[in-house]
């Protein structure tokens, strides 16, 4: 069954603070993993999905986010003239495959607002898929899908009117740093949610599964999300969670237990481990870690 997901929005917005001052000119969405940026990891998850139009939703401090997405004749000239086209061709061939927009986001007014700046281009209507711009994943054996086409495939097959969460076993002492779900698994890996809890502190829950960094939405979400941001005051944040408890009250959210590692590229560390894991995966690259021991 083909997938009804065309459409992505990708929030990549925030100040990165924590990966100052690598951060500082450089958006932490454009710190590369092995030989690309991290956001040019997430858009190629969205085309092997099928997904051909992505909204990223950006700053206007960070401009150089939507240079990288831009063809530039200038730079393709340079290298054609000195044969090496081919440094840029992967990147060439990817924005032929999809169309690119921008949406922005100027003040950090949480996930759900920097969602919601992308309803004026995606209309009402409209489900989307969407990723968060500082997460990558890795499939855990080959063939296995990336996050975006395996949730897409659930949405399609659940009848296209359900929120579907990405899902991740967390050990219990990380739990209070991610949103958490609770439900009933009504197929393998697959889960009919009943709560999402923000953060929880101890004893709020026994549920060890989180939200991991990937979302298709239903069209209501933007209802949802607009809801919130009368209710909330202002320049205080709008959390996509508490958008899709909304939906919980009037349809249903299911979680999908991802086939893929998630590696987040929020701190320096995080981002060191990710550009080890991922070169751990190419034979060449792999060689050459075991040089360092």
């Amino acid at each position: 069954m083909a997938s009804i997901i065309t459409t992505a929005v990708i929030p990549a917005a925030g100040m990165g603070t924590r990966m100052l001052p690598a951060a500082k000119a450089i958006p932490k969405e454009l710190l590369p993993v092995i030989d690309r940026p991290v956001l040019q990891h997430v858009v190629e998850e969205c085309v092997a999905a099928g997904i051909r139009r992505i909204v990223i939703i950006s700053s206007h401090a960070k401009p150089a986010i939507e240079k990288h997405f831009r063809p530039d004749a200038a730079l393709d000239a340079a290298l054609t003239a000195n044969g090496k086209l081919s440094l840029v061709k992967p990147l060439n061939d990817l924005l032929a495959r999809v169309q690119i927009e921008f949406a922005y986001q100027d003040q950090p007014r949480g996930l759900g607002h920097a969602v919601l700046a992308a309803r004026t281009a995606i209309g009402d209507d409209a489900p989307v898929a969407c990723l968060l711009g500082d997460t990558i994943f890795l499939p855990d054996a080959p063939g296995m899908p990336l996050p975006a086409a395996q949730l897409a495939a659930d949405f399609t097959s659940l009848g296209g009117t359900s929120a579907v969460l990405g899902l991740q076993q967390v050990p219990e002492d990380r739990v209070s740093r991610y949103g958490i779900v609770e439900g009933t698994e009504v197929a393998p890996g697959l889960w009919h949610l009943t709560r999402l809890i923000e953060k929880p502190l101890p004893g709020q829950t026994t549920s060890r599964l989180a939200i991991a960094a990937r979302y298709i939405l239903p069209s209501g979400v933007w209802s949802a999300l607009q809801a919130l941001t009368h209710d909330t005051p202002p320049l205080a944040e709008v959390q996509l969670t508490d958008a899709i408890t909304a939906l919980l009250q009037t349809g249903t959210v299911y979680g999908r237990v991802l086939s893929s590692s998630r590696l987040d590229i929020g701190n320096p560390k995080d981002w060191l481990l990710a550009n080890v894991q991922m070169a751990q995966r190419d034979p060449e690259l792999a060689a050459a870690l075991r040089l360092l021991k």
